[in-house]
Parts: C-alpha cells; sequence; structure tokens
C-alpha cells in the first residue's frame, strides 16, 4: 500500500468529523518531564483550549524526529519527544498532490540542513536553520512565491509527539495528521489516533 493508494480527502474529511465530534474528550497527557517552562513548545498546555475550539485537522509531513519514536517503546523509552513538520497552512482541505509535493518539499529540507547556510537558497536558509538547531522552536512560514516553482505554502514547526497518540505507539515516516489553528495560536498537536480513519491507519501501519 502506497500514498497513491489513499482517499486523501475522504480520509481528511473523516478525520475532522471525528475530531470535531469528540473534541471534548480529547486531553493532553501530563506535561513531559523534559519540557522546560521557557520551551516553545510548552506554549501547548496554556494553548490547548484555543486549539480545540478553532482547531482543524491537516496533513502533516515529518521533516525529522527523535530517533527513539522509530522503535517500539521499551521501559526506558520516552513517552513523548519532539519532531519537526510541515503542513500547508493555507488549505485544511486537500488534494491528491499536497501529501507528494510536502514529502518532496521534507525531504529536500533535511538534505539543506546538512549543508552550510551559503549553499543554500536564501529563501529556505532560515528553515534549514531551525531544523539543525535542536532547541530551536520557530515556526517558519514558507511561501509558494519564494521559491520560484516551489507551488505550495507550507508552516514548519516543532510538534510534541506522544506515542499514546500514535497506533502501536511508534512513530512513522511520512504523513501525519495535526491539529492547528494557524490565526488563532502557536501550537499545534497531533490527531490521536483514535480519530484517524481507518485507511489511513492502514497506510501507517505498513510503512
Amino acid at each position: 500500500m502506497n500514498i497513491m493508494d489513499l482517499d486523501l480527502n475522504g480520509d481528511l474529511e473523516i478525520m475532522s468529523a471525528n475530531f470535531h465530534r469528540h473534541k471534548d474528550r480529547f486531553t493532553l497527557p501530563p506535561r513531559p518531564p523534559w519540557l522546560k517552562a521557557d520551551d516553545e513548545l510548552s506554549k501547548l498546555y496554556a494553548e490547548f483550549h484555543v486549539l480545540l475550539k478553532w482547531g482543524e485537522v491537516y496533513y502533516s509531513c515529518i521533516v525529522q524526529a527523535n530517533r527513539v519514536l522509530f522503535n517500539a517503546p521499551t521501559l526506558r523509552s520516552p513517552a513523548s519527544s519532539v519532531a519537526e513538520v510541515v503542513f500547508n497552512h493555507k488549505r485544511p482541505k486537500t488534494s491528491i498532490s499536497d501529501p507528494l509535493i510536502m514529502k518532496s518539499f521534507a525531504n529536500y529540507l533535511y538534505e539543506c540542513k546538512e549543508r552550510k547556510p551559503e549553499e543554500n537558497p536564501e529563501w529556505i536558509r532560515e528553515a534549514a536553520a531551525v531544523i539543525a538547531g535542536e532547541l530551536d522552536r520557530s515556526r517558519v512560514r514558507i511561501k509558494a512565491d519564494d521559491g520560484g516553482n516551489f507551488p505550495m505554502n507550507l508552516t514548519m514547526q516543532g510538534v510534541i509527539v506522544f506515542r499514546e497518540h500514535l497506533p502501536k505507539k511508534v512513530l512513522k515516516s511520512g504523513l501525519m495528521p495535526i491539529i492547528a489553528a494557524p490565526a488563532k495560536c502557536f501550537s499545534i498537536a497531533v490527531l490521536p489516533c483514535k480519530y484517524w480513519a481507518d485507511g489511513f491507519t492502514r497506510y501507517w501501519n505498513k510503512l
């Protein structure tokens, strides 16, 4: 099963309906012990009510994440860690090309991280610097017209990934549904897997 086998619009509508129908039951796990008060990601706990009120479900694509999340959990495994994702902040609705474009861009951005800043195009330098900095939580807006032929407006930022929100408590490379309210708050959150569409869950588990 690959991404082209997905009903991207249909699955997104199912996940969005599930979220809005059951969001009153959505609670955050306790604050992770590694999350410091001055960490930008800690805003999630203050802004969570805003996210629930105004948030919509978006597809995001993982740029990078703590490697431990890709392994099955053990007694010593952290219950959460951080990933950087990109998503189309202009459009919760999607087309078949959107996730493909995001995936390609996420791979490109990760490659840019390994280069010297001057070796990257100017329009991508800020985003590359953020993912290269381990503790930089900046939100970067990437405009389509800044990248020549690049066809999509994207936001890149960090998100706390709680294992309990993932199928089998393991992170997979590729698409991940998130909740975001870009015009209302900074924070984003992974949509818990109990709200995912069945087809999308099957796709995720086979990656």
